[in-house]
Order: structure tokens, then C-alpha cells, then sequence
């Protein structure tokens, strides 16, 4: 299986992360379409960890029912990886034989790409995303909101940002997906283990996350939204009280979030009958 196929499992977290990251952005009070902001100073987050550089997080979540390490189709004779700081310019190269080169230049961060998924799926339960935790670049567009009479809601223009990714995803074959993931899986762990959670499986992690962003909550009708100060809120504190991964995909919109969910549905099942090692 070649390397090319971790594409599937970045665009299928990615694109969820991308809404996540606007979300915060504008959360800091960055400007809508409708109306600028006031200006903000915006508090750089801590850099992306670097490898061999630990830290010791409080135990994340995980599902219980995947298995802790996938194993290697015994059938196929494993090929040799690369070390994980040597593991980005090999995936980049068959992304570019892939998509082309400028769809990798335009959406995909070149450097520490496994350690960048595997840092946005660990954080994607949590309640911001920072912009040092994506593996891809921002989506372009700008965030629009619709004012009716004294009210904010959320603009049905927003999804189309995400509809380039959307379109990518859709043609993953998240079979092959779960693949590359199974023969590489060394690699998604030695990056789990360096954020302090050696003692923790990134698999059960990573279905645990999954399940989490199906359990978004559907929202019937138009979002409202609140700016008290400068940033933007949902007006519906339930919604408020989401995760950035869940607010996300409620960003998606509904048509977007529909292919996203049973690519997400896919992979999570298909992970769950990884065979335990």
C-alpha cells in the first residue's frame, strides 16, 4: 500500500478540523463578511510539539471496543518504514503523484504531517483548536453571517467554503485508508507516545474521537448566533458547550456534513475490526 493513501485519513479529520479553526479564528473576533470587527491581539498558541520534546496530559478518553494495535496483513510482507521525522517527504511526494502539486501546495501543511494528525485528532474533543494543531491550511473564504431585523445567524454561504475538500474526501476509499493506517500504525503511535500518552493506545484515541464527532447533535433550521463582546457565539448554550470538532461539523452544513459523516462512519467501522495484536 503506498503512502498516498493517508490522504483519505487527513481530509476525513482535516476537513472537520478546518471548520474548527475558522470557528476559533472567529471566535478571537475576527472579521465577518457582514460586519468588521474591532481590532484584537491575538495570543499565539504554543508551537506544534516537536518529535523527542513529552509532556504529560491528563488520560484522554478511548473506545473500548478497538483494539489497542492493529496488526499488519499477515499476508503481505510489511515494507520498511521510514523514522517518523523522515516519514513527511515520501507521503508529500505520492500526495503531489496524487492530487497534483498544487492542490498539495494549497491545502496540505508539508512539515511533521503524522504528528500534526495525530495531534488534531487528540484535540479535536477539546474546546478550541489552535491554528498550530491542523495539518492542513485554512480554508479560503470569508465567514458570513445573515442579520434578520436585530438577529445573527450563521450564513448558508459558509459550507461552500469547505466544498473542494468535500469533494476530495468523497472519492477516498476509506478501505485503503484503513489499510495504510494498519501497515503504518508504528508511526501514528510513536507520535502519540512523544505527547506524553505512552502508556495509551492512539487507536482506541482515534475511534473514540470519531465517535464523538457522530455524535454531533442535529440542528433543525437556521443557527443563531450571539457577539456580546467581539467574538461570536451560538446562541443556544447547548451548542455553545460543544466541542471545536463538534461546532465544526455543525459549520459544515448539512449537504457537506451528510458525505462527511459516512466517511466518517466508514473508517470507524473499519478500524473497529482492525485485528488486535
Amino acid at each position: 500500500m503506498k503512502a498516498k493513501d493517508l490522504i483519505g485519513a487527513l481530509l476525513v479529520v482535516a476537513i472537520v478540523a478546518a471548520g474548527a479553526l475558522w470557528l476559533f479564528r472567529e471566535q478571537l473576533g475576527l472579521a465577518a463578511k457582514t460586519e468588521p470587527a474591532p481590532a484584537v491581539v491575538e495570543h499565539r498558541p504554543e508551537s506544534i510539539l516537536e518529535p523527542g520534546r513529552a509532556l504529560t496530559p491528563p488520560p484522554p478518553e478511548v473506545a473500548d471496543d478497538a483494539p489497542a494495535s492493529p496488526n499488519e496483513d499477515p499476508a503481505v510482507a510489511p515494507a520498511p518504514l521510514p523514522s517518523l521525522q523522515d516519514s513527511d517527504e515520501p507521503v508529500r511526494q505520492s500526495l503531489i503523484d496524487l492530487f497534483g502539486l498544487d492542490v498539495v501546495e494549497q491545502y496540505l501543511l508539508p512539515q511533521a504531517l503524522i504528528m500534526r494528525f495525530v495531534v488534531m485528532v487528540d484535540n479535536l474533543p477539546n474546546p478550541n483548536l489552535t491554528a498550530k494543531m491542523r495539518s492542513i491550511r485554512k480554508v479560503g473564504g470569508d465567514f458570513v453571517v445573515e442579520q434578520r431585523d436585530d438577529r445573527i445567524y450563521l450564513s448558508d454561504a459558509n459550507p461552500a467554503r469547505y466544498a473542494a475538500l468535500v469533494q476530495a474526501l468523497q472519492v477516498a476509499d476509506m478501505s485503503r485508508v484503513a489499510a495504510f493506517y494498519r501497515q503504518h500504525y508504528r508511526l501514528f503511535q510513536q507520535a502519540y507516545d512523544q505527547l506524553g500518552y505512552s502508556q495509551r493506545s492512539f487507536n482506541q484515541r482515534f475511534a473514540y474521537v470519531l465517535d464523538h464527532l457522530l455524535a454531533t447533535p442535529q440542528v433543525e433550521g437556521p443557527i443563531e448566533l450571539l457577539r456580546p463582546r467581539f467574538f461570536y457565539e451560538f446562541a443556544d448554550p447547548q451548542l455553545q458547550a460543544l466541542s471545536s470538532g463538534q461546532k465544526a461539523m455543525l459549520r459544515l452544513g448539512a449537504g457537506n456534513r451528510v458525505i462527511v459523516e459516512a466517511k466518517l462512519s466508514e473508517l470507524r467501522r473499519l478500524i473497529s475490526q482492525l485485528p488486535p495484536s
